[in-house]
């Protein structure tokens, strides 16, 4: 079951607290007290820690993070603490991702020194063939920005080593696809 936002009408998750689309609360308490994002802003700059908090959870729903952290950490400096809660959650998915780069990064490294060993390259006989470059552009620039993309870049470098193995062994495919 969703929430319908009374402000867009788009629909939201039950567990939203704001419009993922408007930024409007989705909380009915909160509604009727009728401030808008601009209000809050307003009431944040001059320090209402609720309002900061809110304003984190807002930016945080549009996954605008560099304002929600800023608008978190300013409440919680205040000692607001489920802003506080809130920071050590980002942080620690910031960490996640940026171990999950670093893991990528390290693959790509692999894979370019190593690149004999992999399905493509082993079809084309070559790792600087044009063909091949095309398609690690697209692994780095493409692929491995999106979650999706970096499970199948993972179970691509898991699996294709024998295959590519196979290929180049047995010459199946035409060295000029």
């Amino acid at each position: 079951m969703s929430q319908i936002c009374k402000n867009c009408q788009a629909n939201n998750s039950d567990e939203a607290c704001y419009c993922a689309n408007c930024g409007n609360s989705l909380n009915e308490f909160e509604q009727s007290q009728g401030k808008t994002e601009e209000e809050l802003i307003k009431l944040a700059n001059q320090g209402d820690m609720q309002a900061q908090a809110d304003l984190g959870d807002i930016y945080l729903n549009k996954e605008h993070y560099t304002e929600a952290f800023k608008w978190y950490r300013k409440a919680a400096e205040q000692g607001h603490t489920l802003a506080q809660q809130n920071l050590v959650r980002i942080q620690e998915e910031l960490n996640e991702h940026e171990n999950e780069v670093n893991e990528n990064q390290q693959q790509v490294k692999k894979s370019n020194k190593n690149s004999g060993c992999f399905i493509v390259t082993a079809v084309y006989n070559s790792p600087t063939a044009p063909k091949v470059m095309i398609l690690r552009e697209f692994r780095d620039q493409k692929l491995l920005t999106t979650s999706l993309g970096k499970s199948f870049v993972k179970f691509y470098y898991k699996y294709s080593p024998p295959i590519a193995n196979l290929l180049s062994k047995h010459k199946l495919l035409p060295r000029n696809c």
